[in-house]
């Protein structure tokens, strides 16, 4: 089954061409970039039916901060797995010694999360100064 018709009223019966000096043309194509739409046509049929144009800005500073946490964010995550696990042993066994190994695997993880959790600090620092400009 192919494309279903345009309604009449919204169909894009007629063509218009024209032609712009150099400026006005840097000045579209940047603006077609820094927009979603997939070509020059979409864009200006947006500004003559005067449509709002969103343009979307990309931050490259904050690109390595976010690579970080994204680091950070997976370490914690395994951390976590290997907590859920040594808390399932302890739960699992009656044996004193091996409940009082676990806890200290507990006390090294907890220690491990909190440097962690420290190293996010001065990242989450920078993406509020970032976010929060005025």
């Amino acid at each position: 089954m192919g494309r279903q018709k345009t309604p009449e009223d919204v169909a894009l019966k007629y063509g218009v061409k024209t032609r712009v000096d150099e400026k006005t043309n840097a000045r579209l194509r940047e603006l077609l970039a820094k927009s979603r739409h997939r070509n020059m046509a979409e864009l200006l049929r947006h500004i003559l039916m005067e449509r709002p144009i969103a343009i979307y800005s990309v931050d490259q500073s904050v690109g390595a901060v976010i690579e970080e946490l994204s680091r950070l964010r997976k370490q914690i995550d395994k951390i976590g797995i290997n907590i859920n696990q040594v808390v399932r042993d302890y739960n699992s066994t009656t044996s004193r010694t091996t409940r009082y190994n676990l806890a200290m695997d507990l006390t090294e993880l907890q220690t491990e999360i909190t440097n962690h959790l420290k190293q996010l600090e001065p990242h989450i620092q920078v993406l509020t100064r970032i976010w929060l400009r005025e």
